[in-house]
This record gives structure tokens, sequence and C-alpha cells, in this order.
């Protein structure tokens, strides 16, 4: 992040989204309990995920001004059941990138974490859910003359009022937006 702050112009805006600590939640706590009961011992299944707690700090440490941090919590269902999860963390890259790690997921355990998450997570119809926190952070470089950062624009100075963007935006039947006749 400091990097990245480095190669922004002054005032310039960074803005990231990642994965947060919440993700995949149900299927983190489906392995935690499976690897307790058959190997009497846990080992990370997952990526290691950022804290909402820990992204502002980052901003600030990295040199960022004016820091935001926003979450957005997206729950899917996977109507393939637990291995459907699995096959799509798998096919976005989302296993384990941690170096000291166990390599071998024993049949045994990956057997009862999955059955443990369609009896904990599972309707009627076989389908579970999956939660991804996605945190998306914004900050600012700070700005040749103004180190704390962009200033607001002063009260009263928009060119634009929020009634008129409404009506900008407003399509009407037929297919004509308001304010020019263009067809949508």
């Amino acid at each position: 992040m400091a990097r990245a702050r480095r190669a922004l112009k002054p005032g310039g805006l960074f803005l990231a989204s990642l994965l947060g600590g919440d993700t995949l939640a149900e299927l983190r706590g489906s392995f935690a309990a499976a690897e307790v009961e058959v190997a009497s011992g846990v080992s990370p299944r997952a990526s290691p995920t950022v804290r909402v707690r820990d992204a502002g700090s980052l901003l600030s440490r990295a040199g960022l001004v004016v820091p935001g941090v926003d979450v957005d919590e997206i729950v899917v269902r996977y109507a393939g059941g637990p291995a459907a999860v699995v096959d799509h963390v798998r096919a976005m890259a989302g296993s384990n990138a941690v170096a000291k790690r166990a390599r071998a997921l024993p049949r045994a355990v990956a057997a009862a974490a999955l059955a443990r998450y369609a009896a904990d997570h599972g309707d009627a119809a076989g389908a579970v859910p999956a939660t991804f926190e996605v945190i998306t952070m914004t900050g600012w470089a700070p700005a040749a003359g103004a180190p704390g950062g962009p200033a607001p624009a002063v009260r009263g100075s928009a060119t634009a009022s929020f009634a008129d963007l409404a009506a900008a935006l407003t399509v009407r039947q037929g297919g004509e937006k308001d304010g020019g006749g263009e067809k949508a």
C-alpha cells in the first residue's frame, strides 16, 4: 500500500476492494470443527484476510489521508452444495496461500467438513450459503500544500442539484430519457 501511495499524484485517490475476515465463515468453521473431530488439530484451509478494523490503520500507515473503509456482505447460495463452494473457491484461487501449512488434506477431514457444512447451513434442497465480506478502502495522497488531504468544496458551490440529477436519470415510458429526448 505504501508503494501504491507513492505512485499516486498529489491529491490522487487510492481505491481498493478486497475480501475481508468474515469471508467464507461457514466453510472455515466447518473445516475447523471437522479437523478438531478427526485430526485433533486445526490447520488454516483458506488464505488469510484483512479485518475491517485493520483496514483503516493500513491506509494511515501507508501515508494516505482522509481514510475511509466500507464493508459489504454478500451471501451467495450454492445449489450444488458444499462441494460447489469448494470448487468455486479453488477456481478463484482462494485456496490457502500460506507457505507453512499442512499441505495434505486427509479425505476423512474433507468428508467430515463438507457433511458438517451441509448439516449446519444447508436447506432442504441441498443448497448452502457462502458469505463474502468485501472491504472497500479509500484514501488520498496528500496534496501539495494541503497535508491534511483534499478539502471539501465550499457549501452551496454546486452547479447542479440532486433534483436535476434525478430528473436526468428518470426514464420515461417508451425508452426516452428526460431532458433531451435521447433513446435509452
